[in-house]
């Protein structure tokens, strides 16, 4: 009777048989069917008398789907090229806006180091994972190696790492050199089975996907809103007109002068509607320098902060439009007919026949909003400036909740014009800017004073402004506001009547500011600014204007060998962004400077860390990965409910395959297995070798081992 140790073992008796003289009986279908006529050799040294043959009660077993580790194979690479696809989809796809992150589901440290030690250990999941695939594949005939030699390539699991990929690439190059005969010392090698170059190919895209992952994720510093809230020093509803008028245009026109953005201080901005798209701490002054933007700009000004905040904060809102104009036939509000010669019809100011103002006497009338500045010259050329507004210049407030009969509430609209008039005081150094002006459509042209010798060039500047105050959400992240509530300044008991300008509180709307910063307006009624042309030619507006829009001098030298400074003149294009430019320092002075440091609605921002993209594109490795697992998962799935007779094919069932071959094994003669053809004899594929008998064994056979069947351990009790 057979070792209970031999059957479980399945170890064929024939080739202890053998060992002591037994005769060798070959089966034609599976290749060698040993027969013994002698007991085989007991491990335990006990006798055995009772002969030899089958065990009346042999174990026996059934093929079963290992369903299980199936679900495990199938839901794996899904799980794990979904988690890959979170990491993309939340956190490399949404970086920081402005260095600030939303908020995410996980924190973006944790996120990192879990897909850091998942890689580490994923690779070898992956070809456990395979292993069940493998061994199902092996069962089947078209899958399945044609020999033992190719199966022999299945060992290790060879065909998920570089060594078994470099053997392989060296037999091909071996097969190359024997077909086409590219070297006299190559020799024909046996090289593996489609299904281990479908594992290869399967596990090099793992192999390839999960390293190079980790470079297209890094860490990083970023900010992220936090609770605690922000100082403020600017205003708000309760004390916006605590201020004058005047004192709010004169801090403007000297911010305006310094030719710098157009932008509030330190980490105040002016913010963009919702939707605006790359908006950057200096939108507005990007606005207005954009030489295709037409449409109005509309923008928040927000109070003084001394942080990046976020939150609802009172403030104002302001839509404004600006385009040059021919003097002679665009403006609204003027009649211009000569740099001497307009007329006010609204405010009667001016002459209406047009011989007023003649002597160029400054005109400035006690609430008129109107101020002509008379020809001044600076740096080579003689300015003269003409501006005007639609609504008067009594002290009061026009944003505060009570108004009076002169006041209109809020939202205020109201419109702007303003005309320059340049002269080149020296002919004989023609400055180029200047005599391109005449080819300009909207450049009118007059004589200086009545003088043919010298020609002035003159052109307009229309705006209309809209503004309101209240209360709307800032968004610090895209640097944009929202749900804004209209919401009028509380007014104090001063600023319910007119009063005289300067003296009182007040704020007047922001056209009429604008009218007083470019007039040069004093804060007391027919008085002119501290700093005016009559004081010092860099006070005059032309020179403010030619600053404000970063114009360059140049120095010229006389026919005397003296050295003079010229700026270049103003363009109809240029003195529009200076009036936009200052309408932005208008509306910032009205916000940003308040009477002290108070806390309302804002909160701050707080360090956080967070995802970002890497040195490498996550495109192609969501490629690789969802390559790798439509290859793995798709067989999984057909293989899902597949009956074999192991889960993986490891060493103990390769021992037990190869000890029904011993022939075969014997007669190798060479040192690498690919060059032994002895093993070409045996199948490749696993199945029955006693398919004729009335229970199946296991082994290497070109007979498919059914599933409904009983199948034994020990050959002999298969008979």
């Amino acid at each position: 009777m057979p070792s209970p140790y031999y059957s479980s073992l399945g170890r064929d008796e024939s080739q202890t048989s053998m060992d002591m003289g037994g005769e060798l009986e070959m089966s034609p279908d599976t290749g060698a069917n040993l027969k013994s006529s002698k007991a085989p050799y007991n491990d335990n040294n006990d006798s055995d008398d009772s002969g030899v043959g089958p065990s009346p009660n042999p174990h026996t077993y059934h093929l079963k789907p290992f369903i299980v580790r199936s679900m495990v194979n199938f839901l794996g690479p899904i799980l794990v090229v979904g988690f890959y696809l979170f990491i993309v989809q939340v956190y490399i796809r949404r970086p920081a806006i402005n260095g600030i992150i939303q908020g995410y589901p996980t924190d973006p440290k944790r996120v990192f180091y879990i897909w850091s030690v998942l890689s580490v250990f994923v690779l070898d999941w992956a070809k456990s994972g395979l292993a069940g695939v493998e061994a199902a594949a092996l069962m089947i005939p078209e899958w399945a190696p044609k020999n033992a030699c190719q199966l022999i390539w299945h060992t290790d699991r060879e065909w998920g790492g570089p060594g078994g990929w470099w053997k392989a690439a060296i037999l091909l190059s071996q097969r190359m050199g024997y077909r086409f005969g590219l070297a006299q010392d190559a020799v024909r090698s046996r090289g593996p089975a489609k299904l281990w170059y479908f594992l290869s190919l399967n596990s090099l895209l793992f192999f390839i996907a999960v390293p190079l992952s980790g470079f297209t994720m890094d860490r990083n510093q970023s900010l992220r809103y936090g609770n605690s809230k922000v100082l403020i020093a600017g205003v708000n509803e309760t004390t916006f007109d605590t201020r004058t008028s005047p004192f709010i245009w004169e801090a403007a026109n000297s911010r305006w002068r310094q030719g710098h953005p157009t932008t509030p201080t330190a980490d105040t901005i002016l913010y963009a509607p919702a939707g605006t798209k790359n908006v950057s701490t200096k939108f507005y002054d990007d606005a207005i320098h954009d030489p295709e933007a037409s449409a109005p700009i509309s923008f928040f000004s927000g109070p003084q902060v001394s942080e990046r905040a976020y939150g609802r904060a009172w403030g104002l809102l302001v839509n404004v439009t600006c385009v040059a104009a021919n003097p002679y036939r665009d403006l609204k509000l003027l009649n211009v007919t000569s740099p001497e010669k307009w007329y006010y019809p609204l405010w009667k100011v001016g002459d209406e026949n047009a011989t007023l103002a003649t002597d160029n006497a400054t005109v400035i009338i006690p609430g008129a909003p109107v101020s002509f500045r008379p020809s001044s010259t600076v740096y080579g050329y003689s300015a003269s400036l003409l501006v005007a507004g639609d609504k008067d210049l009594l002290g009061r407030s026009d944003y505060a909740g009570v108004s009076n009969i002169s006041s209109a509430p809020i939202p205020v609209s109201g419109t702007l014009e303003a005309v320059l008039w340049q002269t080149s005081m020296d002919p004989l150094l023609p400055d180029p800017s200047f005599t391109a002006l005449k080819s300009d459509p909207l450049v009118v042209t007059s004589s200086y004073n009545n003088n043919s010798n010298f020609t002035s060039y003159g052109f307009g500047i229309t705006c209309n402004i809209n503004s309101t105050v209240g209360l709307a959400s800032l968004d610090a992240r895209h640097r944009t506001f929202s749900q804004f509530e209209q919401t009028p300044a509380i007014a104090s008991l001063d600023n319910r009547e007119p009063n005289t300008l300067g003296r009182n509180p007040g704020i007047l709307a922001i056209h009429t500011l604008v009218l007083g910063a470019l007039g040069n307006l004093g804060a007391v009624p027919n008085s002119t600014a501290a700093c005016s042309d009559s004081q010092s030619i860099t006070c005059s507006q032309w020179f403010g204007a030619n600053v404000a829009t970063g114009g360059v001098p140049t120095l010229l030298k006389g026919s005397d060998g003296s050295t003079t400074i010229r700026y270049p003149a103003l363009t109809p294009r240029r003195f529009q962004v200076a009036v936009y430019k200052l309408i932005g320092e208008v509306a910032i002075a009205m916000m940003a400077l308040g009477t002290g440091e108070w806390t309302g609605g804002l909160k701050g921002l707080e360090p956080a860390d967070d995802l970002v993209a890497g040195m490498v594109s996550w495109i192609p490795i969501v490629v690789l990965l969802a390559v790798w697992m439509t290859i793995t998962s798709t067989p999984t799935l057909f293989l899902f409910f597949k009956s074999r007779w192991a889960s993986t094919l490891d060493g103990f069932e390769m021992f037990k395959l190869g000890a029904q071959w011993r022939d075969e094994v014997h007669e190798i003669r060479d040192r690498d297995f690919q060059h032994c053809s002895s093993l070409s004899k045996a199948p490749g594929m696993i199945g029955d070798m006693e398919n004729k008998s009335p229970r199946g064994f296991i082994g290497l056979s070109r007979n498919v081992a059914v599933t409904k069947r009983e199948y034994v351990y020990d050959r002999d009790a298969a008979q």
